[in-house]
């Protein structure tokens, strides 16, 4: 039986080739939270508000969209290292910080979370020392590393 075409990605702008639906970067799963705590419950206070509200009024649209060319409004501010890190490395301050926090809509948003296991491996090495901007850039670099890592196969080099 002969196979179907590709199409593209159902994601505006994307240029991928898949059987159907999203590619694997636009693909979006559902986490359901009926019985999650509520965001004041979760530490989100009073200043978290103001800080978001600063956040959307400096970047309104979706920032990896943007890179995309698509135009989409913020639906989530994203914490770009996450929030129980900060904590756990007793740097509260680096959640309140505007250079770590990136405007995401939903889909993009689902795939930002994919970050987060490797993050808590890049702490583990790396302590979270410095500020927001230096901590992001080391982890970008480490992730990069691995990621190339992962790619060679051992066999080229045996």
């Amino acid at each position: 039986m002969p196979n179907r075409p590709l199409k593209l990605c159902a994601r505006p702008g994307c240029s991928e080739l898949v059987i159907k639906g999203y590619c694997q970067r636009h693909t979006v799963k559902r986490v359901y939270t009926d019985n999650r705590d509520s965001a004041r419950d979760r530490g989100y206070k009073t200043n978290w508000d103001k800080v978001r509200s600063i956040k959307v009024k400096q970047d309104p649209l979706c920032e990896e969209c943007m890179k995309d060319g698509i135009i989409k409004p913020v639906e989530i501010v994203h914490h770009i290292i996450p929030v129980d890190l900060c904590k756990r490395y007793n740097r509260e301050d680096l959640i309140y910080d505007l250079d770590n926090l990136k405007s995401d809509c939903r889909p993009c948003h689902g795939a930002e979370e994919a970050d987060d296991k490797l993050w808590n491996e890049f702490a583990r090495r790396d302590h979270l020392q410095g500020d927001a901007l230096d901590i992001i850039a080391r982890f970008k670099k480490w992730k990069a590393g691995r990621m190339y890592q992962q790619t060679i196969r051992p066999s080229v080099f045996s």
